[in-house]
């Protein structure tokens, strides 16, 4: 299958391909990869994705005038390991920063403004190749779950923080923003950690645990290890979680 018969085309800028419309960027990504078609820090920008994913599989909306894209990090990356969609998320972070928009990471792969979720990121690797999935709400916000709206996570879009920005004018100051950073955090993984902490949402809060395992229930956020698992402290003392998800306690 040719480029032009999967609707892509060369982005003006970044040394990347956009489509109006794909399954998602992240197979899109890979797709080309396996055809040598998409260097280190080559990307695919959709306008919209008909089955967009997010962690574990779940379905990502991907409504028009939003920010769909995937970059092939460099393989060097891979020295992150589970520190990388933190890494990624700081990236974000400092991106919104440059836009007045204050934000935070929900550990482990989502940003927060406020009290609303933003955007989320997705990493996938293959061998030595590593893929970063990142979502953006620009100019709308997926309705929420039923579940999200009963404990105070709702969706939000950056329009309500006054971002008024094409999704390609936002995604050229993500990739800058990657390319800045990301060799520094190769090179100094524990920096990740310590510039996580000061922007971890409900960090030092109690909040409820769900799908960790064996820590579902109360718990304070006490942090991140150097592993970039979640640090907690229940009645059966400290440790590190994995993965789980987080509900904030808010009335």
């Amino acid at each position: 299958m040719s480029l032009s018969d999967s609707g892509l085309v060369p982005e003006e800028t970044g040394g990347g391909y956009r489509t109006k419309a794909c399954s998602s960027t992240m197979d899109l990504a890979w797709d080309l990869a396996g055809r040598n078609l998409l260097p280190e820090f080559a990307f695919v920008r959709a306008e919209t994705q008909t089955h967009g994913r997010g962690q574990f599989g779940r379905a990502w909306v991907s409504a028009p005038g939003n920010l769909f894209a995937t970059v092939r990090l460099p393989d060097s990356a891979e020295i992150l390991d589970t520190l990388l969609p933190l890494a990624l998320g700081l990236i974000l972070i400092r991106t919104l920063e440059t836009l007045r928009v204050p934000a935070r990471i929900k550990w482990p792969n989502d940003i927060l403004v406020g009290l609303s979720k933003v955007g989320g990121i997705l990493v996938e690797k293959k061998g030595p190749v590593v893929m970063a999935g990142m979502g953006l709400n620009i100019s709308s916000a997926p309705e929420s779950s039923p579940l999200e709206n009963f404990f105070h996570i709702k969706s939000g879009c950056l329009a309500e923080s006054g971002v008024n920005l094409e999704p390609s004018d936002l995604w050229a100051l993500v990739l800058e923003q990657i390319k800045r950073h990301i060799s520094g955090m190769i090179l100094n993984p524990l920096t990740v950690v310590e510039h996580t902490g000061a922007v971890l949402a409900f960090n030092g809060e109690t909040v409820v645990l769900e799908d960790t395992g064996d820590s579902n229930g109360p718990a304070r956020i006490a942090g991140i290890d150097p592993q970039g698992r979640l640090i907690i402290e229940t009645i059966k003392g400290i440790r590190s979680i994995r993965r789980g998800r987080i509900i904030p306690r808010v009335v």
